[in-house]
């Protein structure tokens, strides 16, 4: 529990870092589009599990280029985008790699980062992500799950990097 917490409570500081207004809007963006959140830094941990990777496993299956005996450990980048008309959960943040979803954040980290994202104006933010699993061993075969990296550690402290 301490540790949910823990996440949820870093999770925010660092959306709220990366989203807190700039002195001079990125040249970047026009005003038709909405704003991409910037890369979310990460510490190299990958402690977020994203949820519902049993549904997309055709997706991490082509992404990794199939299973493998030994299974896999695919660093990667993800992008998490805003699902405000997800019947489930409209504060539901969808986890994309490579173009493909491949799940989603807990209920209680979407709810926390489409908040933060909503009030800057903004739909997606990237952030580094780790696929692992997706092994077949002839008598045992495991399910592809993925890991992401969402912020360091001098952002949980409040500092910046």
């Amino acid at each position: 529990m301490e540790l949910v917490l823990l996440t949820t409570l870093a999770l925010g500081i660092a959306v709220f870092l990366m989203l807190r207004p700039r002195s001079s809007p990125s040249p970047a963006l026009s005003a038709a589009e909405p704003p991409h959140l910037v890369h979310l830094s990460e510490d190299g941990d990958h402690e977020t599990d994203v949820v519902g990777e049993s549904h997309y496993q055709d997706a991490l299956i082509a992404i990794c280029g199939g299973r493998t005996r030994e299974g896999h450990e695919l660093e990667c980048q993800a992008t998490l985008r805003l699902e405000p008309e997800n019947p489930s959960d409209s504060n539901a943040v969808g986890v994309w790699i490579e173009g493909r979803k491949v799940g989603h954040l807990t209920r209680q980290l979407a709810a926390t980062f489409s908040a933060v994202a909503r009030r800057n104006g903004a739909s997606e933010a990237t952030c580094a992500a780790l696929i692992v699993g997706g092994w077949d061993r002839g008598d045992s075969v495991g399910y592809f799950g993925v890991r992401l990296d969402l912020f360091n550690e001098e952002e949980m402290d409040g500092e910046p990097e």
